[in-house]
């Protein structure tokens, strides 16, 4: 499985595509240059394994002041999710349900250089990796010891794997991005594993596509306020726009690269 896309009618036919060769349960998740790897956030920057343990430690202590409902002190699997949603690089990596989200966060900036879409199989993914071909919950006895070695003060040797967990939605933008994440023990990339082709594949957005696809979005009504549901996104699309119209908006300011 291999191409460019160039617009929303490209983005259908593979998700047609990926269904027939996966089967009907696959994540997505779009990268806006093409040079970047499928690793988690606190594995980039050679941070090391130990900072994993500083973050997290660091982030227990600061939230009881900053918010009032926080997870029990021992629920690892929604102590990560929360970090990993405010922006703290963790050892989950974000998907999507949905090709249109994922296209989104690959047109939505860097826009001379190309982009492309990741399409993964994680039934397949946890086959390999976990000898199960399911879809685990994140507490799950081949789940959760991933999860808990981000919290280990004595942090263990890395750990060859990678496998796939569908979150708890502690936040409304988990449900309007139809979250998905991967949990890596390692800070190898996951295109590099052994039989990637069996559970991924990668289609290009050429840079000089990305205008239209982001265009098309538009128009589906996929754009950062839709992805974004708070105030503090909505202000900032407006406060970005510039109206040439009564009701007339430009194009979207750009996001960040997703986490």
């Amino acid at each position: 499985m291999a191409g460019n896309i160039t617009s929303i009618s490209d983005i259908l036919t593979i998700a047609t595509e990926a269904s027939t060769k996966f089967g009907s349960n696959v994540w997505w998740r779009g990268h806006a240059n093409s040079a970047w790897k499928l690793d988690a956030g606190v594995f980039r920057k050679d941070r090391g394994y130990q900072a994993e343990r500083n973050m997290t430690s660091r982030f227990l202590m600061g939230a009881p002041s900053r918010r009032d409902r926080l997870p029990e002190k021992n629920d690892v699997t929604a102590w990560l999710f929360l970090m990993q949603h405010y922006g703290l690089p963790t050892r989950l990596l974000d998907w999507c349900g949905s090709p249109l989200v994922a296209a989104f966060f690959a047109v939505s900036e860097m826009t001379n250089a190309p982009g492309n879409l990741w399409v993964l199989a994680p039934f397949h993914l946890n086959g390999f990796q976990a000898g199960e071909r399911s879809l685990f919950l994140p507490e799950y006895v081949k789940a959760l010891p991933l999860f808990r070695e981000a919290f280990n003060p004595t942090p263990a040797p890395p750990e060859d794997k990678v496998v796939a967990v569908l979150p708890a939605e502690v936040d409304i933008r988990m449900m309007a991005q139809s979250s998905r994440f991967t949990v890596h023990a390692t800070a190898r990339p996951l295109e590099t594993f052994d039989k990637a082709g069996q559970f991924l594949a990668s289609y290009e957005i050429p840079a000089a596509a990305k205008g239209r696809i982001q265009r098309e979005l538009e128009l589906l009504d996929v754009r950062r306020s839709t992805l974004f549901p708070d105030l503090q996104n909505l202000a900032a699309e407006i406060a970005a726009s510039k109206f040439s119209a009564v009701g007339e908006l430009p194009e979207p300011p750009a996001e960040p690269r997703p986490s």
